[in-house]
C-alpha cells in the first residue's frame, strides 16, 4: 500500500525519534559478557597498556534521593585472563585510578547497557593507540528513549524526549561529580562525553567548581576549594547550548573547574542544527557553532576548539569522530603537560 504526502508527512519526523542515536551500537553484535572478541580485534600491533571500567547508574535514581543514589552504582573491571567484565567495587576503581591517567567518557543517547559497552569497545579501540599506561572509565546510563508511539504530534515527541534526556543529563552530573571527588588529584583526569554524554561532563564540572543546578547541589564542604587543576574536558558534538558556559549561563562555573577544555563543533552536522527546536531557549547547539572566545574572559585560554566538518560531514555519530586520527590524538593528549592540535579546516 502505498502512503498518501500526508501520510509520509505523518511518519518521516517519526524516524527522528532516535535523533542522537548513535551507530556504535551497530558496529559489533557483542554483549558486554562477550567483549573480548571486540577488544582484541584489529589490534594491528598497537597494544599500550590500558585498564577499562564500567560504571552503570542504570540501577540508581535518576531525578530524586541523588546521595543514596550514589552508593547504587555498579562498578565492572574488564578482566583480561577470564575475557569479560567482571563486578567490582569503588575501592578497587580509586585504587586503579590513583595510580593512572585517566579518561571518564560519558556516552550519548539513546544507548541501551549492551549498546553502551560496545561503544566502550570501540573507545577502547581507539584510545590504546594512546603513548603510556592509562585508564579507560566508560559510564553507562538511562540514555533510552523514554517517550514513544506519538504518529500524531512527532515533533512534540522528539522535544519531550530530548528535554527529558537533559534532565536525566544534569544529575548525571551530580553522580560523576561525587566520584571525581573521591580520584585522585595526582593523576591527570579527563572528563569527556559524545551528545548527551558532553552535557553530563559540563554539569559535572559545574557542581565541582561550586556551582548549582535545581535539586542537584555537592555537600558544600566538598564543592568548595576542590583542587581540579588536574582535570581536562573532552565534548564531542555538545548537546547544550552554546552559551550554557558563558557567564551567567547556566552552566557558568564550568569553565573555572578545568585546566584544558577540548570541543569539537560541525556547522554541518544534521543533528545539531535542529537542536533550536528542542532547546528551551531557542539556541544553537555548542557542537554546532562552538564558543567565542572573547565571551569567556580569564577562561578564554583553555579552551582547544576543533572545527571537524571536513573530518566527519554532516554526522553526529561517535563512529565518525572516532575513525578521524587527530580528534583521537587530541583526546589522548589531554593528559599530557603540553597540549598540541594540528589546524583543521576551515
Amino acid at each position: 500500500m502505498k502512503l498518501s504526502t500526508v501520510g509520509y508527512a505523518l511518519l518521516l519526523p517519526t524516524l527522528f525519534i532516535y535523533w542522537d542515536s548513535s551507530t556504535l551500537g551497530s558496529e559489533s553484535s557483542e554483549s558486554v559478557s562477550t567483549t573480548d572478541a571486540v577488544l582484541t580485534r584489529g589490534d594491528g600491533g598497537c597494544c599500550n597498556e590500558l585498564q577499562v571500567w564500567m560504571v552503570s547508574s542504570r540501577c540508581a535514581p535518576r531525578c530524586e534521593g541523588l546521595e543514596q543514589g550514589f552508593h547504587e552504582l555498579s562498578f565492572l573491571q574488564y578482566d583480561a585472563c577470564d575475557h569479560c567484565f567482571v563486578a567490582s567495587d569503588l575501592t578497587s576503581l580509586l585504587t586503579v585510578q590513583a595510580n593512572l591517567p585517566t579518561l571518564l567518557f560519558v556516552h550519548g543517547n539513546p544507548l541501551n547497557h549492551q549498546e553502551a559497552g560496545e561503544s566502550c569497545c570501540s573507545l577502547y579501540r581507539r584510545i590504546k593507540c594512546c603513548d603510556g599506561p592509562k585508564m579507560l572509565i566508560f559510564w553507562s546510563w538511562p540514555a533510552e528513549t523514554v517517550h514513544t508511539r506519538s504518529l500524531l504530534r512527532p515533533i512534540q515527541l522528539v522535544r519531550d524526549n530530548a528535554r527529558v534526556k537533559g534532565y536525566y543529563a544534569e544529575r548525571q552530573g551530580y553522580y560523576l561529580a561525587r566520584l571525581t571527588q573521591l580520584m585522585s588529584t595526582q593523576q591527570p583526569l579527563t572528563l569527556g562525553g559524545h551528545s548527551f554524554g558532553g552535557l553530563v561532563a559540563i554539569s559535572t564540572l559545574h557542581l565541582l567548581a561550586g556551582g548549582q543546578l535545581p535539586g542537584t547541589c555537592l555537600p558544600e564542604l566538598e564543592s568548595k576549594q576542590q583542587p581540579c587543576d588536574h582535570l581536562r574536558a573532552a565534548i564531542i558534538a555538545g548537546v547544550l547550548d552554546y552559551d550554557a558556559v558563558y557567564p551567567g549561563g547556566r552552566y557558568d562555573r564550568a569553565l573555572h573547574c578545568v585546566g584544558k577544555f577540548y570541543t569539537t563543533f560541525n556547522h554541518c552536522d544534521v543533528i545539531l542544527k535542529r537542536w533550536p527546536i528542542h532547546s528551551c531557549r531557542g539556541q544553537e547547539a555548542l557542537g554546532l557553532v562552538g564558543l567565542c572566545p572573547s565571551r569567556l574572559g580569564e577562561n578564554a585560554s583553555k579552551i582547544i576548539q576543533d572545527h571537524v566538518t571536513c573530518d566527519v560531514r554532516n554526522s553526529h555519530y561517535m563512529a565518525e569522530h572516532l575513525a578521524c586520527p587527530r580528534i583521537v590524538q587530541a583526546i589522548c593528549s589531554l593528559s599530557q603537560p603540553n597540549f598540541l592540535l594540528e589546524t583543521t579546516c576551515e
